[in-house]
């Protein structure tokens, strides 16, 4: 032990040098092998910290200029350096700081990396309050594009009608309306997605404001397409007008044709629409008109592929008074049937013609000819009707039938003076 004292004790100011000369050796080794250099880190994102006393405040906060990044200078050795990255940088400022609106920034590294100093491209970071404004808007729904040809959009609808936003009361008051709105080009079939709020200011144009929170960004949105049809509309009359007058035979339904719109399984067999209720023309002396809710015959799954049709529809039964006109038929033209065996029959006239009055539309009596009327006795029925077993060669007074088209009639019974002769 007093040896090692010895030893220790001689010549120790040669012991310390030796000491010291080791360490400046190993000093410069390791600076040799892994020196210190510097780097620098750019867009370093600047945090606030204790931001939660502005919300006790009922304040947000905008960071004032066109960014809240800065680049920061890290002195460190290069096996540091190497490892470093932009996320380990800190650039924090604690808004408790604040003083007049800026607020000190504190660099620092994340983590256990040995570094000599931080230093960023400035020390504070400007900041400037505004009061926090809430408020509801309502959410519309809209599409754009085109369906597919045949096809319309039934209706739109979203999972929810109001959206709350906050934000800046400056920014916040901005915001007019807000919607969502789905592509439907060349859509054949129902749609169904998830899609982005946009607000909206009185212009009309998009407001892309980060300083203002929606509720939500994405809400569920439902959109039918349906198929749309043509189909006619028919409807049909009762009753007879009033003597001397005529139905003409026209019905006119306006509109004639309707647009229906459903899903295809419920269109498939429709093809028309049927008014049930007749239009009652009974005593009429002129046209009768009638309104009808079409909404009433159509089928409950379909609707109207125009939204702007209320679904009234006009029928209308047209009614002319009678015409009357004579017509000069040739004896020699009328038709006996069932002439008693062995006899024969004509008619006496001393013109060879007579005359029947005809009773009807004046467009029909205007095209009628006496060549396009049939004039025919019945001998069996008239026989008939006269208990009559034989019929004896003698002069009769026969009515005739007369046979005409559309709607014509003869309004008086024609008598005609008839010969019959048997052959000898």
């Amino acid at each position: 032990m007093k040896k090692f004292k010895a030893w220790l004790l001689d010549d120790w100011w040669l012991k310390i040098i030796s000491l010291f000369l080791a360490f400046f050796i190993w000093f410069v080794v390791v600076q040799a092998n892994n020196p210190t250099d510097t780097q620098l880190f750019t867009n370093v994102k600047v945090t606030l910290v204790n931001t939660e006393v502005f919300d006790e405040n009922n304040q947000v906060y905008n960071i004032v200029g066109t960014t809240d990044t800065v680049n920061v200078t890290v002195r460190a050795p290069k096996s540091v350096l190497s490892s470093l990255k932009v996320s380990d940088i800190l650039a924090e400022a604690d808004v408790n700081d604040m003083v007049d609106g800026e607020i000190k920034i504190n660099y620092s590294v994340y983590g256990n990396y040995s570094v000599e100093s931080v230093k960023g491209d400035r020390n504070t970071i400007k900041v400037e309050l505004e009061d926090k404004k809430r408020k509801y808007i309502q959410l519309g729904t809209e599409y754009v594009g085109q369906v597919a040809d045949g096809y319309m959009v039934g209706g739109m609808k979203a999972d929810q009608n109001m959206i709350e936003i906050s934000g800046p009361k400056s920014a916040v008051d901005k915001v007019v309306s807000a919607a969502v709105t789905i592509d439907v080009t060349d859509a054949k079939n129902s749609l169904s997605a998830n899609v982005e709020i946009k607000l909206y200011d009185r212009d009309g144009k998009v407001i892309n404001e980060n300083s203002i929170a929606k509720q939500v960004d994405y809400v569920h949105v439902d959109l039918e397409i349906l198929e749309i049809k043509t189909v006619t509309i028919y409807g049909s009359k009762i009753g007879t007008p009033a003597d001397g007058y005529i139905y003409t035979g026209s019905l006119q339904i306006s509109p004639a044709t309707i647009q229906v719109a459903g899903n295809p399984s419920d269109l498939v067999g429709v093809n028309r629409l049927v008014i049930t209720d007749s239009v009652d023309i009974t005593g009429a002396t002129e046209d009768v008109v009638s309104t009808v809710d079409l909404n009433k015959y159509l089928p409950g799954n379909l609707r109207f592929a125009d939204s702007e049709f209320d679904g009234e529809a006009t029928i209308t039964v047209f009614i002319e008074e009678k015409e009357y006109k004579n017509y000069d038929i040739n004896a020699s033209a009328v038709v006996f049937n069932n002439v008693p065996s062995g006899a024969a029959a004509e008619v006496i006239s001393p013109t060879g013609k007579f005359t029947i009055t005809l009773a009807g539309l004046k467009s029909e009596l205007d095209v009628m000819t006496s060549e396009s009327i049939v004039v025919a006795i019945d001998f069996a029925a008239w026989m008939t009707e006269n208990n009559m077993s034989i019929l004896k060669a003698d002069t009769y007074r026969i009515p005739a039938d007369i046979y005409v088209t559309g709607n014509i009639s003869c309004p008086m019974e024609v008598v005609l003076e008839v010969k019959v002769v048997y052959e000898e």
